[in-house]
């Protein structure tokens, strides 16, 4: 019985992670924020487990058959599970009807839409929450040591939360899309459910008396340790919230795609404001209201193409934006103070990336100028590699080169380019070198060549 007991709740862990992972994911489609939506997710499923735990024991005397209850419990978190899987991303459509009188009150209407979505993630996470005490329960007929059952129990439940969140991320999601695994999950509770049903027919019913369950509680010291407990946790949820913030950055999906597009700091999104809400009022001003659901561009009559070009390089002025972002009131209610200094430098980097997003300030020679700014001025790779001619589809080809490929002048010069990106200026010396072979690149090569000698230091004998 424990052995078939702790294979159930090592399974019903498995769905458990799979499901707030799935969660996590179409959380912030509803939110458009991954860091609300991760705050969202973690405070509801933990809150859920402590509700569960909490009515569980306030109510076990009423329970005949905890197995049957677990039953119950495993086909609530199934259902509902895989329905906020399905809910997430139209959440704002279904609400939309009843929070439209709010959308001129967003300090309103963020934490009412959260507060809903909060309530929504409590009914599953509390039926999660609900099982432990349950099969701690059922096993303590089989086996009296109170402290042995919940070990064995919350150890195989663990450790299956663990296989849950490694496998969606690296195999379900990926093999069968995000509704897949959520039906794949669905299909391990109601297994759970299936299995927890039978073992009920072969348990005799563990009804407690309302006597017994009103004992006495000795709590000399026992606070103390609860209120040990209760810090525990606000502190390990806080740090993962916090992690959670760093890894995301971090992340071996999302940081590669991010640097490609030239966004290798947090500071950078800061440089993508283009203006609040008075500011975007005034380009919108006479446009026709969207009266059904279907997007459109802003309406816009010009009377000549020069105006349009202005409209855009207006768009587009990365001074102007700085100074909007610096003196909106809405990014000084948001941002931090020292978030919002160090994102202001960004601005003068964004300018690269509008130019090589849509083409315009690219100049057919090379822009030492520019290049000494960024190997000087800021940690970023991808925007040198970008001014210098190269970007990451040709340092991958330059990655996997075999030694033989690699001699050809023409990757020489990219590897070069990838050394001064990394500010390694000694290790680009000789490849630049050798790039000099192709008479394309030796006017560029030399100049680059020259300049790592430079930038290396006085130290090496051949420098300038």
């Amino acid at each position: 019985m424990t052995v078939l007991v702790c294979s159930v709740f090592f399974v019903s862990g498995v769905s458990a992670l799979i499901f707030e992972t799935l969660w996590f994911r179409q959380a912030g489609l509803a939110f458009g924020n991954s860091v609300w939506a991760s705050t969202l997710v973690l405070s509801g499923f933990m809150g859920g487990l402590a509700l569960g735990n909490a009515l569980t024991a306030r109510y076990a005397y009423r329970v005949r058959s905890a197995l049957r209850v677990y039953t119950m419990a495993e086909v609530v978190i199934g259902l509902t599970g895989i329905g906020l899987v399905y809910l997430f991303p139209i959440l704002g459509v279904v609400l939309a009807p009843w929070l439209r009188p709010l959308l001129d009150h967003p300090w309103i209407l963020n934490p009412v839409r959260l507060c809903i979505a909060f309530l929504l993630l409590l009914i599953p996470s509390t039926a999660m929450g609900a099982t432990l005490p349950l099969l701690t329960k059922a096993l303590m007929g089989y086996e009296p040591n109170f402290g042995l059952v919940l070990g064995r129990l919350y150890g195989w439940n663990t450790l299956g939360a663990v296989t849950g969140a490694l496998i969606s991320e690296t195999y379900l999601i990926g093999a069968l899309g995000v509704h897949g695994t959520a039906i794949t999950a669905s299909a391990l509770n109601m297994a759970a459910a299936v299995v927890s049903a039978w073992l009920s027919t072969l348990s005799p019913n563990q009804t407690l008396t309302r006597r017994a369950c009103r004992a006495p509680i000795h709590w000399a010291g026992a606070r103390r340790w609860l209120i040990a407990a209760f810090l525990s946790g606000f502190c390990l949820l806080a740090l993962e919230v916090v992690w959670f913030r760093f890894l995301l950055w971090n992340d071996p999906v999302v940081a590669p795609e991010m640097e490609r597009l030239g966004f290798e700091q947090p500071e950078q999104l800061g440089a993508l404001f283009i203006g609040d809400a008075e500011y975007l009022k005034g380009l919108i001003a006479h446009s026709p209201p969207v009266v059904d659901n279907y997007p459109k561009l802003i309406e816009a009559p010009f009377s000549s193409q020069e105006e349009a070009d202005r409209l855009f390089n207006s768009l587009i002025d990365v001074a102007a934006a700085r100074d909007r972002f610096r003196n909106s009131p809405l990014i000084k209610r948001l941002w931090p103070e020292r978030l919002l200094t160090e994102s202001l430098p960004y601005f003068e980097f964004q300018d690269l990336i509008n130019a090589y997003s849509v083409g315009t300030g690219l100049t057919p020679s090379l822009g030492m100028d520019r290049v000494h700014r960024l190997l000087t001025r800021s940690p970023l790779k991808t925007l040198v590699l970008w001014e210098l001619g190269s970007d990451s589809d040709i340092q991958r080809v330059v990655s996997n080169a075999d030694s033989q490929t690699l001699a050809n002048p023409i990757l020489q010069y990219h590897l070069g380019i990838r050394f001064l990106a990394e500010r390694n200026y000694e290790a680009a010396v000789e490849p630049l070198r050798r790039a000099e072979q192709a008479a394309q690149l030796r006017e560029d090569a030399f100049r680059l060549r020259n300049y790592a000698l430079c930038m290396r230091g006085p130290s090496q004998p051949d420098s300038c």
